[in-house]
Order: structure tokens, then C-alpha cells, then sequence
């Protein structure tokens, strides 16, 4: 599965002035490397994920989960045949906390005559919106886009020029990367079904058909110490990828020859990414 990436490859050709092309691909490697090295180091994910995710309950009224956005469905296997019947509507549960966007508990309201069982593994089924959003994820572009069938370019009235290379677009509830942008033909070329979202068509009535409606392009944004922070190590491992950074020694009278690699986190880097680490208790 495809997953977005917290920086666009010009940030990091504007860091290290770089004015050609020739890196691109590799710079697009080294960031999503570093997207998910944060990722790992603060055990959460900072893109929005569709999914559908199943949970054993420890309390009948609290369901404590990972970084929930939104909820699509929320459902009970109330007698563990492995058939979730009981469907909860959105009047039943409140998802909390009530001041932040990302949510880590779904509670279920006294008056809803709902309960989650306890006894069986797996009786709980959420599917949503699953990630870290400290802010509203989506903006919305100056584009209308068209995509039709499973193709992987994306038509444009107009082109906006917050659109980069490396984004993460929403075109309806499909997200996908982007790879490659023609001003001249005003298209965009993407990755599609980003994040596990469902590859759809999008503004045509079928396969080859002229469109027949204008799709809004959304487009997110990440936290800013999370893209800072990718954009200094996708930096920092593409300096250390060439030849002028082999190193030679001499030690006990013999000549070694290695490569000068930090592929880790710097001491700021780390200090930096603190407030985003997930803490779990138990």
C-alpha cells in the first residue's frame, strides 16, 4: 500500500540548492524512508488511513483506540458468532476527546441502551478515518479535476500552484499521491488508492466518456515539525548517498574505507518530534 509522504522533494532540492532533476526519485525514496522512520518513532501515522479495524473491549461503556478521525461504521458481535448485527448510529457514541481532532476513545452514551461485550475477542468492528490531525487535514485547491476509470492522470481546469510534486491530494473520498504534473497539458499524474482508500472514477459517467461534472481537488497539510523534520533527514541521507562522502582510515596499521551514514535521528530531531510521540498507558 502506497502511503503519503510528510514533505514534497522541492523542499529538500531547496535545502541542498539543488536545480536539476536528476535526483528527483531518489529524493522521493529518502522522504518517504524518513515518513516512515517518524512514523516508527512516534508509533503513530500522521496521513489519514481508511480501514476497518476490529477491538476487544476491557469496559462495556469505553472503547479505547488508536488515532481515530472520523468514524464511518461502528458495530457489535454481541454473541462472538463473528457477525457484527449490532450497528450503532452516530446518536449512540461520542468520540473524545471533545477538543482535539484526533480522537482515542469512542464512549457510548448511558441513555443509548448500548453496551460492548466483554466476553468475546474481536466484538467490536470500527471503520473510518484512522491517523494523527492536530488541525484540518484538507484544503481546498483552485483545481476541478477529472479522473476517469482506473488511469492514473488527473485532468485540471486550472493548475494551482500550491499542487507539488509529492502531495497528498482527496478527490472525493480517494486519496492519491502525486507524481508528476504537465502545466502545459494541465495534467497531474498520480498514485492512486493512497492510504487504503477505495480507487474510484471520478466525474465521467463511464470508461472514455467526456465528463460531465467538475471534481473539487482537496489537499492536505501535515503537522510542520513533522514535515520539517522529514525534509532534514530525506536531506541528510541523500548528502550521505554519494561517493564524496566515503571515508578512509587508518586503524591498527590497516587502511578502512566506509560510508559517513547517520540514517538515524539527530539529538534536535528527536527533541523536536516529542510532543508527537504516542504515549501509551498500561
Amino acid at each position: 500500500m502506497t502511503l503519503s509522504i510528510y514533505a514534497i522533494p522541492e523542499d529538500v532540492k531547496s535545502r541542498l540548492s539543488i536545480t536539476t532533476s536528476i535526483d528527483d526519485a531518489m529524493i522521493l525514496f529518502y522522504l518517504n524512508v524518513a515518513s516512515r522512520m517518524i512514523d516508527k518513532h512516534c508509533s503513530r501515522h500522521f496521513y489519514v488511513e481508511n480501514g476497518t479495524y476490529y477491538f476487544s473491549p476491557t469496559n462495556t461503556e469505553i472503547l479505547f483506540v488508536p488515532d481515530l478521525y472520523s468514524v464511518n461504521t461502528l458495530k457489535n458481535d454481541l454473541d462472538g458468532d463473528g457477525v457484527y448485527e449490532d450497528i450503532l448510529s452516530v446518536n449512540d457514541y461520542i468520540l473524545t476527546p471533545l477538543n482535539r481532532q484526533t480522537k482515542s476513545a469512542i464512549n457510548l452514551k448511558p441513555d443509548s441502551g448500548k453496551y460492548f461485550n466483554l466476553t468475546d475477542l474481536s466484538s467490536v468492528e470500527v471503520d473510518g478515518l484512522w491517523g494523527y490531525v492536530d488541525t484540518p487535514l484538507w484544503f481546498l485547491s483552485a483545481s476541478s479535476g477529472l479522473c476517469t476509470g482506473s488511469g492514473e492522470t488527473l485532468t485540471v481546469d486550472s493548475l494551482d500552484t500550491s499542487l507539488k510534486v509529492g502531495m497528498t491530494i482527496q478527490v472525493e473520498e480517494e486519496q492519491c499521491l502525486i507524481t508528476a504534473i504537465d502545466t502545459l497539458l494541465l495534467t497531474i499524474t498520480v498514485s492512486r488508492g493512497l492510504n487504503g482508500s477505495t480507487q474510484i472514477a471520478h466525474g465521467s459517467l463511464g470508461e472514455g466518456e467526456e465528463p460531465d461534472t467538475l471534481v473539487p481537488i482537496y489537499y492536505a497539510k501535515f503537522p510542520e515539525i513533522i514535515s520539517l523534520v522529514s525534509i532534514l533527514i530525506a536531506s541528510r541521507l541523500l548528502n550521505s548517498s554519494g561517493n564524496e562522502h566515503i571515508k578512509s582510515e587508518t586503524l591498527a596499521g590497516r587502511s578502512i574505507t566506509y560510508q559517513d551514514v547517520n540514517a538515524g535521528f539527530m539529538p534536535y530531531e528527536e527533541l523536536a518530534l516529542t510532543p508527537y510521540v504516542r504515549m501509551v498507558y498500561v
